[in-house]
């Protein structure tokens, strides 16, 4: 939806065995990875805001769905991270502790 005809978009979720936090406890990591025309950097840290939409407009959205990540995310105790640059693609990554057993 958020890319150009031919883009690619790739998912991926793993468990890191050397990742740890909290109290011993392993994280689940997603990370949404395209090929699309990226974010600016002066417009990254906008991105999670609610609201915010960045380029030139014409593609479809509210500018919610980064913020409601970020909240969803936090409220479990994560943390997401942009890493984007114009004309390469961006990826967004989620780090989600796992329950405890």
């Amino acid at each position: 939806r958020h890319c150009r005809p031919g883009d690619e978009v790739e998912v991926r979720v793993s468990v890191p065995a050397e990742v740890q936090v909290g109290r011993g406890a392993g994280v689940v990591v997603l990370e949404v990875q395209d090929t699309g025309p990226g974010i600016a950097a002066a417009d990254q840290a906008r991105v999670f805001d609610r609201y915010v939409r960045v380029g030139d407009g014409r593609m479809p959205g509210s500018g919610l769905g980064l913020a409601v990540v970020r909240e969803f995310v936090e409220a479990h105790e994560g943390r997401v991270e942009l890493v984007s640059a114009p004309g390469l693609g961006t990826t967004v990554t989620v780090r989600l502790p796992l329950a405890s057993a």
